[in-house]
C-alpha cells in the first residue's frame, strides 16, 4: 500500500472516529433526556391519579350534601305545613299566656 493511501485511510478513520464519538455523545444526551422525561411523566401521572382520587371524594361529598339538602327541604315543607295548620299556634298561645302572667306580676 502506498504512503498516500495510508494517509488517506488514516484520515478517513479519524473522521469516522470523530463521527462515532459525536454519535455516542448525542445518544448519551438523548438517553439522559429520555430518562428525565420518563421521570417527569411518572410524576405527572401520579399527580393526575391523586387529583382523580380527590375528585372522587368531592363527588361523594356533593352527593351526600344533595341528600342532606333534600332532607332539609322536606323538613322545611313539613314545618310550613304545620304552621299553616296551626299546630304551632298552641306554642305561640303559651308564650302569650306566660308573657301576660309575667306582666300581671310586674304590675
Amino acid at each position: 500500500m502506498s504512503d498516500e493511501l495510508k494517509i488517506v485511510l488514516e484520515d478517513v478513520k479519524e473522521k469516522f472516529d470523530t463521527v462515532i464519538e459525536a454519535f455516542d455523545m448525542v445518544k448519551e444526551r438523548l438517553d439522559r433526556h429520555e430518562k428525565a422525561e420518563e421521570e417527569r411523566f411518572q410524576r405527572l401521572e401520579f399527580e393526575l391519579l391523586s387529583v382523580k382520587s380527590d375528585v372522587t371524594v368531592l363527588k361523594s361529598d356533593v352527593t351526600v350534601l344533595k341528600s342532606d339538602v333534600t332532607v332539609l327541604k322536606s323538613d322545611v315543607t313539613v314545618l310550613k305545613s304545620d304552621v299553616e295548620r296551626g299546630i304551632l299556634m298552641g306554642f305561640y298561645s303559651g308564650i302569650q299566656i306566660v308573657t301576660i302572667r309575667c306582666l300581671n306580676h310586674m304590675i
